[in-house]
């Protein structure tokens, strides 16, 4: 490699070792995608708009974390009770929503769920899971 070219092998190198994948799929960026749902179920709630809040929860667990094959991901590669562990906080997370719990209460379980998602993300990137978990299924 060229002297002036050296940062690029040494840049390449520490994304590689830091997760990148080659084909540019994270699963750290379905992570912060679900998060970014679940905190405007926080900002909803806490303005008072229950509804919105219903709504945001929906896209979080529906529209991301299962759509995108997290879920898929961790029961293959995490285990069952692990990704029902996740699932049930979702689950609480709705059960709260709808009886009324106050903003602190849901705010606990969006933080928990941003620590576990993320955590999960990072299991899932050292694993070298694909984006399409059941490839060839």
């Amino acid at each position: 490699m060229a002297k002036a070219g050296w940062w690029l092998g040494a840049a390449v190198g520490l994304l590689v070792a830091g997760g990148a994948r080659a084909d540019g799929f994270h699963w750290s960026a379905v992570a912060e995608e679900t998060i970014g749902h679940l905190e405007e179920v926080v900002a909803a709630y806490r303005g008072g708009r229950v509804e919105e809040a219903k709504e945001a929860l929906v896209s979080a667990y529906f529209g991301c974390f299962e759509d995108r094959k997290m879920e898929a991901a961790l029961r293959k590669e995490i285990g069952l009770q692990h990704t029902g562990e996740v699932e049930a906080q979702f689950i609480y997370l709705r059960n709260d929503v709808r009886r009324g719990a106050s903003v602190d209460e849901i705010a606990a379980i969006v933080e928990g769920l941003a620590v576990t998602l993320r955590a999960d993300a990072k299991i899932l990137e050292e694993r070298k899971v694909p984006e399409q978990v059941y490839e060839g299924r």
